[in-house]
């Protein structure tokens, strides 16, 4: 079986659990898997303007699979707005005839890792595929106003044409699992090769470190980050994401590490 798989995040892109999704599929099945990148699904912010561009050398994902075709329809940042899907199908129109004649080569499994207007369509048109959707996150709870409303629209437009909903957390099951029926839980895992390849640091100190990796936007919790920092004041807490907070932290053991691999693109 195949993989059409139109993923939240882009390819090149630190490993994440779309990532690891595809490469365990294909690593199951042996067959061709078309990865389709993300595009913004809300209106743009001020915000976005300061953001830096993911850096495509910086990735380990750049590096060319024979069995992997990478997609980047890309799409006007309208989509909350009626009738956007016409607008922006005029640009996908080539890559529609793509995922279409690739799904014509063998029976093929369609995965959406992300509400969206595109992918609704492609579950349209491609009824005779069977299909999921991977609520891997709260998408809605990241975005505000108009464009909050639309992706959950879109996101209850989505669950309702899929045949089974993999959430990722025990409260997304619930969550989901009261609407429709086939839900199953599908936690986020550590891929313990890559443990396996970090040379273990001799321990120096007695001061332990709790670490984050990943996104640092308006949601990141700072009073709970902060409570810890005063909680354990012999110890250290390192943050490492983009973009870095202007919030003041004077007193608390907290390091704040900007890294561009951890940025969120505006999506």
């Amino acid at each position: 079986m195949r993989l059409v798989y139109l993923s939240p995040v882009p390819w090149e892109s630190f490993a994440q659990r779309p990532h690891k999704f595809v490469e365990w599929f294909h690593g199951r099945t042996g067959e061709p898997v078309l990865w389709v990148d993300p595009y913004p699904t809300r209106f743009p912010g001020w915000r976005d303007l300061r953001r830096s561009r993911l850096s495509a050398s910086a990735s380990p994902h750049t590096r060319p699979l024979t069995w992997l075709t990478l997609m980047k329809p890309g799409g006007l940042p309208i989509e909350p707005i009626p009738g956007s899907g016409w607008v922006n199908g005029l640009r996908w129109r080539s890559h529609v005839r793509t995922i279409g004649d690739f799904v014509e080569g063998g029976k093929t499994l369609l995965a959406i890792g992300k509400p969206s207007v595109l992918a609704l369509e492609l579950l349209k048109r491609l009824r005779d595929c069977s299909s999921l959707y991977d609520a891997m996150d709260d998408f809605p709870a990241f975005y505000a106003g108009i464009s909050r409303f639309a992706l959950m629209r879109r996101e209850r437009e989505i669950a309702q044409r899929v045949d089974i909903i993999l959430a990722s957390s025990s409260e997304l099951k619930s969550r989901w699992a009261n609407i429709y029926k086939d839900v199953r839980l599908v936690h986020n895992g550590l891929d313990l090769s890559a443990v396996h390849s970090v040379e273990p640091t001799p321990i120096s100190s007695k001061k332990k470190v709790f670490g984050y990796v990943g996104t640092i936007a308006s949601w990141f919790d700072w009073d709970w980050v902060c409570a810890l920092a005063a909680g354990r004041p012999d110890d250290e807490i390192r943050l490492i994401g983009a973009p870095c907070s202007s919030r003041r932290l004077a007193g608390c053991p907290i390091t704040l590490i900007c890294c561009p691999l951890v940025i969120m693109r505006w999506l």
